[in-house]
């Protein structure tokens, strides 16, 4: 009887076990995640909104820059990194629900000379910035849940913050 988990004759996702059974096969999902075993989503926390494979959360307690960061990290995640309109436009719905004004995001000023970065490696290949922004105002970013656009502001200004894992 041929093993089709062996084999490889099987569509169960990477994110999923194959059980071999008598002449066929079955997908269940790993822990983490969740789906039918063919189809398998990660899940995320309660609270956690799930979009393009990563967990969001939006923080209405206002907190510094830095404090925010800290915050992420100690659920496992860091402030969002945006990384294309859809993303942004996700982000933004969320915001929007949370009814903040603006919160956080994972975008700063570090090093020397001072470039922006994400707090979590990503590639900064995508922006919504505000007209004439950054304006240097401060080395931390914001966005705005009124038009969901980008401003860089002072990292001593308290707001919510959205994290992603």
């Amino acid at each position: 009887l041929e093993d089709y988990c062996d084999a490889g004759k099987h569509n169960c996702s990477i994110n999923a076990n194959c059980t071999a059974a008598a002449g066929t096969f079955k997908c269940s999902y790993t822990d983490g995640y969740q789906g039918d075993g063919v189809i398998c989503d990660r899940a995320c926390k309660l609270g956690w909104h799930l979009f393009g494979g990563s967990c969001y959360h939006v923080y209405t307690e206002t907190k510094l820059w830095q404090d925010s960061s800290l915050a992420c990290q100690s659920n496992q995640a860091n402030l969002v990194s945006i990384t294309s309109l859809q993303e942004n436009n996700f982000v933004h719905s969320l915001i929007r629900s949370a009814v903040v004004s603006a919160v956080w995001i994972g975008l700063a000023r570090s090093g020397s000379p001072s470039t922006l970065s994400w707090s979590d490696g990503s590639t900064l290949s995508y922006n919504n910035w505000y007209r004439n922004e950054p304006d240097s105002s401060g080395d931390c970013v914001y966005m705005r849940t009124r038009d969901s656009k980008w401003l860089d502001e002072s990292c001593t200004f308290t707001l919510g913050f959205v994290c992603k894992s």
